[in-house]
């Protein structure tokens, strides 16, 4: 069941006048910026392949994780600038 509190909103922010305004490109669940979630989403993948590698996996199988990975970190070096090692 869903109801609304007057005045509350978890997805609003106030801006020092008391004005309620949306919070812009923020996740209102994590509350993470789409830089910060574009850049977790490629740590979370170095990751996953880290472990799939020492789990024996072949490069063969990791291949879709890799290609997706490099794809990603392209997007996101070229949306918001940023150098890989």
């Amino acid at each position: 069941m869903a109801f609304k509190m007057s005045g509350f909103s978890a997805f609003t922010k106030t801006n020092g006048d008391d004005k309620k305004k949306i919070a812009e490109n923020q996740d209102p669940a994590t509350g993470e910026t789409r830089q910060e979630q574009a850049l977790s989403s490629i740590k979370s993948m170095e990751s996953d392949l880290e472990r799939l590698r020492k789990e024996g996996r072949t490069e063969n199988e990791l291949k879709q994780l890799k290609l997706t990975l490099a794809k990603n970190k392209k997007e996101y070096q070229e949306k918001y600038k940023q150098i890989f090692e």
